[in-house]
Order: structure tokens, then sequence, then C-alpha cells
């Protein structure tokens, strides 16, 4: 795999997909998988057991060359759904990935959600990090093609 796709939004066809597939659009010609875990069910996440499609998820995630790994601010941390999906992986289960937090929250403050949780996660599993993360304010969904692009001009050299 070379670009994969987490959302961790709990609703499946997400703003939060829909921000994470156009930097996906931004970085790469090639079609990302998208692992949506609202679609894979929380129950099936959270299981001690992991369905087939949990298993392949968490495997085509494993071999991204690059993980965007999206989710919505939500009480002040990323979503359980997500937490969920990322205890699956064994410590350095990210190992040979570059990841990209891209979260949607309703302030700048947000962003400390991504530095001082999510990209420590992220890091623990093994990814590299060699680029901010994305977040996208909510008022600036309407205008997403402007604010990935822009991000991409700064950043996209070092996750390329």
């Amino acid at each position: 795999m070379s670009l994969v796709i987490v959302v961790g939004n709990p609703r499946t066809a997400s703003r939060t997909r829909v921000a994470a597939e156009q930097l996906a659009a931004d970085l790469s010609a090639d079609p990302p998988r998208v692992l949506d875990l609202a679609a894979l069910g929380p129950g099936a996440i959270g299981a001690t057991e992991a369905t087939p499609a949990v298993s392949q998820a968490v495997q085509d995630a494993a071999g991204a060359r690059l993980l965007l790994v999206a989710t919505p601010v939500y009480k002040a941390s990323f979503t359980g759904l997500l937490k969920l999906f990322l205890d699956r992986f064994p410590p350095g289960g990210l190992d040979g990935a570059v990841a990209v937090p891209v979260l949607i929250g309703a302030a700048p403050a947000h962003l400390a959600l991504a530095d001082l949780q999510l990209r420590i996660v992220l890091a623990e599993l093994g990814a590299a990090l060699p680029a901010p993360s994305l977040l996208v304010e909510e008022r600036e969904l309407p205008a997403i093609a402007d604010v990935t692009a822009s991000w991409v001009k700064r950043h996209g050299g070092r996750v390329a």
C-alpha cells in the first residue's frame, strides 16, 4: 500500500473523510485506500477477536508508505473509534510509515490535540511524523481544496 487514509469519524461519508481525501489528492495522483472505520463498525473494531475486515484494515494501514490519520476533535481528543483501531497495533506496528494527522476542529487551539495526543500515539507505534499536523477549522470546510493545497505547498515535500 502506498497511500492509506484512516478515517476515525463515527459517521460514514463524513466531512473528516472529505478533508482527508482532498489532502490525499493534493499529495499523490495515486488513489488512496480509504479505511472508513465507521463502515467497519465500532463493535467490530472494539471486539476482542478481530473480524477479517478489521484485520485487513490493520494490515493495510501497517503497510502504508504514507498514512493520513483523520479525526474530528471530539470532547477535546481524537475519537474513541480511532483509539480502538490504533490499539490493535503492536509497538512499532507503523514502522516505515510516514503519518500525517488530519483534524477537523472548531478553533486553532485544537491543533494542540494533534500535537499532545495523536502524534504521540502514532510515534509510539513507529510512524515518522516529519510535517506538522493539518487542522481544518470547520469554517474552512467550504474551501477545503484551498486549505489542503496551502498545506501541501508548505509541507508536502517533507512527506513525499
